[in-house]
């Protein structure tokens, strides 16, 4: 009996997981961007709310960095929009991109340091050298990182429910 139970939480919890990967990944809140206009008024749109009404002086003084129409600037952005929800909730990102918007540029036109920056911004700022002043800029930011806090808890405490229940060792 121990085992079937088993067996019948197993097969459970893979055809959730074969659902879920079957789900589709569009929420009603996306937005499409159908053209580099678009991404720099969404942009523009996440500066406003963190400069909360002041002028967004950083796409004013770099808008020849954005203007550009290369294709893969234009496509990681397109095919990236968590890039948006990393900035709207991490709006102190903002003062590391004032310093350098040349690195950010570069990042977005990279594919693999955009996944970087997106999955750890903060410590993607930090394990990069970049010039402004002499060498490194300091920067003061927290160490946590943005993805890691539910999913460990519910990980963490599934584990320990396997070794109560008998499952795991």
């Amino acid at each position: 009996m121990k085992k079937f139970i088993i067996f019948l939480f197993l097969f459970v919890l893979l055809f959730s997981l074969f659902c879920y990967g079957q789900a589709s990944y569009n929420t009603p809140n996306e937005k499409e961007y159908a053209s580099v206009k678009d991404i720099v008024e969404a942009i523009k749109e996440i500066l406003n709310q963190y400069k909360q009404g002041r002028r967004a002086y950083f796409l004013e003084n770099n808008a020849q960095l954005f203007a550009s129409k290369d294709d893969a600037l234009f496509n990681n952005l397109k095919n990236n929009p968590e890039l948006f929800t990393v900035l709207e909730n991490n709006p102190e990102l903002f003062n590391f991109i004032d310093k350098n918007p040349q690195l950010f540029v570069n990042i977005l036109s990279d594919e693999q340091k955009l996944q970087e920056f997106i999955f750890s911004p903060f410590t993607f700022w930090k394990d990069h050298e970049w010039g402004y002043g002499d060498g490194r800029a300091s920067i003061n930011i927290n160490n946590e990182s943005l993805f890691n806090s539910s999913s460990q808890k519910e990980e963490n405490y599934t584990v320990q429910l396997w070794k109560e229940w008998g499952i795991m060792k």
